[in-house]
Protein backbone atom coordinates (compact mmCIF):
# COMPACT_ATOMS: atom_id res chain seq x y z
CA UNK A 1 0.00 0.00 0.00
CA UNK A 2 1.39 3.53 -1.11
CA UNK A 3 1.23 6.47 1.55
CA UNK A 4 1.23 9.80 0.45
CA UNK A 5 2.99 12.44 1.81
CA UNK A 6 1.77 14.69 4.07
CA UNK A 7 1.76 18.37 2.37
CA UNK A 8 4.55 20.91 3.39
CA UNK A 9 3.16 23.41 5.41
CA UNK A 10 4.28 26.90 4.22
CA UNK A 11 5.65 28.57 7.52
CA UNK A 12 7.10 31.66 5.90
CA UNK A 13 10.72 30.25 6.61
CA UNK A 14 12.93 30.13 3.97
CA UNK A 15 16.54 28.65 3.42
CA UNK A 16 18.29 32.32 5.03
CA UNK A 17 20.62 32.53 2.48
CA UNK A 18 22.12 29.27 0.40
CA UNK A 19 24.59 31.35 -1.05
CA UNK A 20 26.02 31.97 2.48
CA UNK A 21 25.13 28.72 4.11
CA UNK A 22 27.67 27.13 1.98
CA UNK A 23 30.07 29.56 4.20
CA UNK A 24 28.85 28.57 7.48
CA UNK A 25 28.59 24.81 6.61
CA UNK A 26 32.58 24.46 5.30
CA UNK A 27 33.50 26.34 8.96
CA UNK A 28 31.12 24.12 10.99
CA UNK A 29 32.43 21.19 9.36
CA UNK A 30 36.51 22.26 9.63
CA UNK A 31 35.79 22.56 13.24
CA UNK A 32 33.92 19.52 14.11
CA UNK A 33 36.84 17.84 12.83
CA UNK A 34 39.39 19.69 14.44
CA UNK A 35 38.17 22.55 17.33
CA UNK A 36 41.71 23.80 17.90
CA UNK A 37 41.64 25.72 14.52
CA UNK A 38 42.86 28.81 14.21
CA UNK A 39 40.07 31.27 12.51
CA UNK A 40 42.02 34.05 11.13
CA UNK A 41 44.15 30.71 9.38
CA UNK A 42 40.71 29.09 8.46
CA UNK A 43 39.40 32.23 6.90
CA UNK A 44 42.82 32.58 4.87
CA UNK A 45 42.43 29.62 3.69
CA UNK A 46 38.60 30.03 2.41
CA UNK A 47 38.89 33.26 0.46
CA UNK A 48 42.33 32.20 -1.11
CA UNK A 49 40.97 28.65 -2.24
CA UNK A 50 37.78 29.64 -3.03
CA UNK A 51 38.43 32.91 -4.71
CA UNK A 52 42.04 32.81 -5.74
CA UNK A 53 43.26 35.86 -6.95
CA UNK A 54 40.10 37.83 -5.87
CA UNK A 55 39.87 36.39 -2.55
CA UNK A 56 41.07 39.27 -0.48
CA UNK A 57 39.00 41.44 -2.38
CA UNK A 58 35.61 38.94 -2.05
CA UNK A 59 36.74 39.11 1.74
CA UNK A 60 36.76 42.94 1.96
CA UNK A 61 33.03 43.00 0.41
CA UNK A 62 32.04 40.01 3.02
CA UNK A 63 33.77 41.62 5.49
CA UNK A 64 32.31 44.95 4.63
CA UNK A 65 28.87 43.20 5.31
CA UNK A 66 29.48 41.66 8.85
CA UNK A 67 30.94 45.07 10.38
CA UNK A 68 28.00 47.08 8.93
CA UNK A 69 25.45 44.83 10.17
CA UNK A 70 27.57 44.60 13.71
CA UNK A 71 28.00 48.57 14.07
CA UNK A 72 26.72 49.33 17.63
CA UNK A 73 27.18 53.12 16.43
CA UNK A 74 24.28 52.38 13.81
CA UNK A 75 22.01 50.27 15.85
CA UNK A 76 22.15 53.26 18.38
CA UNK A 77 21.31 56.17 16.18
CA UNK A 78 18.55 53.68 14.89
CA UNK A 79 17.54 53.60 18.15
CA UNK A 80 17.32 49.87 17.99
CA UNK A 81 19.62 46.77 18.56
CA UNK A 82 21.84 44.78 16.17
CA UNK A 83 19.26 41.92 16.50
CA UNK A 84 16.51 44.34 15.19
CA UNK A 85 17.77 44.93 12.15
CA UNK A 86 16.12 42.05 10.08
CA UNK A 87 12.60 42.91 12.06
CA UNK A 88 12.24 45.97 10.55
CA UNK A 89 13.62 46.57 7.46
CA UNK A 90 13.15 50.90 7.66
CA UNK A 91 16.38 50.56 10.38
CA UNK A 92 17.80 48.60 7.37
CA UNK A 93 17.56 50.70 4.70
CA UNK A 94 17.74 54.08 6.18
CA UNK A 95 20.75 53.07 8.50
CA UNK A 96 22.26 50.09 7.09
CA UNK A 97 21.22 49.76 3.30
CA UNK A 98 22.46 53.50 2.55
CA UNK A 99 22.94 54.31 -1.03
CA UNK A 100 26.94 55.98 0.04
CA UNK A 101 27.23 51.71 1.53
CA UNK A 102 26.05 50.38 -1.30
CA UNK A 103 28.16 52.41 -3.36
CA UNK A 104 30.94 51.03 -1.33
CA UNK A 105 30.07 47.44 -1.90
CA UNK A 106 29.79 47.80 -5.39
CA UNK A 107 33.53 49.09 -5.45
CA UNK A 108 34.66 46.48 -3.47
CA UNK A 109 32.98 43.73 -5.80
CA UNK A 110 34.07 45.64 -8.93
CA UNK A 111 38.02 45.08 -7.50
CA UNK A 112 36.64 41.41 -6.98
CA UNK A 113 35.73 41.24 -10.61
CA UNK A 114 38.99 42.53 -11.93
CA UNK A 115 41.11 40.70 -9.83
CA UNK A 116 39.60 37.12 -11.16
CA UNK A 117 40.69 35.91 -14.08
CA UNK A 118 38.02 35.61 -16.89
CA UNK A 119 36.19 32.33 -17.61
CA UNK A 120 37.80 30.83 -14.19
CA UNK A 121 36.05 29.24 -11.49
CA UNK A 122 37.03 32.04 -9.34
CA UNK A 123 35.45 34.68 -11.93
CA UNK A 124 32.24 31.99 -11.89
CA UNK A 125 32.00 32.76 -7.81
CA UNK A 126 32.36 36.22 -7.91
CA UNK A 127 29.62 36.42 -10.11
CA UNK A 128 27.38 34.73 -7.52
CA UNK A 129 28.52 37.26 -4.79
CA UNK A 130 27.67 39.43 -7.12
CA UNK A 131 23.94 38.36 -8.76
CA UNK A 132 23.30 36.99 -4.90
CA UNK A 133 24.59 39.68 -2.30
CA UNK A 134 24.69 42.46 -4.10
CA UNK A 135 21.90 42.40 -6.70
CA UNK A 136 19.87 41.35 -4.29
CA UNK A 137 20.70 44.38 -1.94
CA UNK A 138 20.05 46.81 -4.99
CA UNK A 139 17.08 45.71 -5.89
CA UNK A 140 15.81 45.93 -1.79
CA UNK A 141 16.90 48.76 -1.49
CA UNK A 142 14.67 50.49 -5.01
CA UNK A 143 11.57 47.91 -3.79
CA UNK A 144 11.74 49.75 -0.33
CA UNK A 145 11.79 53.11 -1.88
CA UNK A 146 9.05 51.91 -4.44
CA UNK A 147 7.20 51.08 -1.20
CA UNK A 148 7.91 54.03 0.93
CA UNK A 149 6.81 56.19 -2.43
CA UNK A 150 3.43 54.24 -2.71
CA UNK A 151 2.88 54.14 1.45
CA UNK A 152 3.46 58.10 0.95
CA UNK A 153 0.94 58.00 -2.07
CA UNK A 154 -2.28 56.81 -0.50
Amino acid sequence: MQTQAAPIEKSGHVWAHPLLDHFRLYFRMKLYDDKTLNVDEMLNEYYAKFYGPAGEHVREFIEALENRWCDTGIATAAGAHASQYASDPRVWWKFLGTPEFIERLEGLLENAKNAAPAGTVYARRVDLIDKGLLKLIQSNRRNYLDSARNAGAR
